[in-house]
């Protein structure tokens, strides 16, 4: 998924003001004391600080940092000692919706993440066995036809040389939402990348997924200026299980994401009951 994918590579959190990665400003062991010498005039040059903010030209940007730095100390320390007490409110699922139990230990929540694991490892079936039938394979060979406006292009051979495999799933095949919006950021596109005369390529399989492929129109029909136009090979690896049974840790974060009822509004509930039930 989309949504999943971006989510995976945060930057690791740091201070705004020394850059320190084991605390946030607000537990800054410096900043009061930069801002105490630089409040009456003078630059802590000894500070543990980024080199940069030493230079005389940085000065007035240190000065700033420090103060928004002290202030929002001055602000949380204020915030701790006028915290309210807090009061027992009965616990409702974020999930189910239900009351006196929290997602941690809702069952309905650990059965729609094991249907979403069936669906996949169903959908990665299918999927494996429909790319491989049109030569859709690292390694393979494919003809290839490159658009051009009032032009017709003779074909080409292309060599594949990347899909993202490990990226797809059975959101792959989820057509619904568009081609943007928050519900088509839970989609998985494809993307075919083949080397052709020298040069990579993006490689459009948009003609030939349908209502009846395990890949979703909406998942491969972005404008590329290379078409797939057929299979030239057959040789490929045989299906790897552990690709199979792979990808569990996204519908974890998806029902920690999104309530159920969000889910079904858009769809997804639906359209991982069918691949969840689906025989292979």
């Amino acid at each position: 998924m989309k949504a999943f994918t971006k989510g995976s590579y945060r930057s690791p959190s740091s201070c705004s003001y020394c850059r320190s990665p084991d605390h946030q400003i607000t537990n800054c062991p410096i900043v009061e004391d930069d801002w105490a010498e630089i409040s009456h005039g003078r630059m802590p040059l000894h500070s543990n600080v980024p080199t940069w903010y030493k230079a005389g030209k940085h000065w007035g940007e240190w000065y700033q940092k420090a103060q928004r730095g002290a202030v929002k100390i001055a602000d949380a320390r204020e915030r701790a000692n006028n915290k309210r007490p807090t009061t027992t409110r009965a616990r409702k699922c974020g999930f189910c919706g239900e009351h006196g139990h929290t997602r941690k230990d809702c069952q309905h929540m650990k059965s729609f993440i094991k249907q979403c694991e069936k669906a996949n490892e169903n959908w990665r079936r299918a999927a494996y066995s429909w790319l491989v039938d049109n030569g859709l394979y690292v390694g393979s060979a494919i003809k290839i036809k490159e658009r051009a406006w009032g032009e017709d292009k003779p074909e080409q051979i292309g060599l594949i040389t990347t899909i993202n495999l490990d990226e797809l799933n059975v959101m792959t095949a989820f057509n619904l939402g568009g081609y943007s919006g928050p519900v088509a950021n839970y989609r998985q596109p494809i993307k075919v990348i083949a080397n052709v005369a020298g040069s990579s390529v993006t490689v459009g399989i948009g003609g030939i997924v349908g209502p009846r492929t395990p890949i979703a129109k909406r998942a491969a029909d972005v404008y590329t200026r290379h078409e797939y136009v057929s299979k030239m090979t057959t040789a490929a690896a045989p299906l790897d299980e552990s690709w199979v049974t792979s990808y569990k840790a996204a519908w974890t974060w998806l029902a920690k994401k999104r309530s159920h009822e969000w889910l079904q509004d858009a769809g997804i509930v639906q359209h991982i009951t069918d691949w969840a039930s689906k025989t292979q």
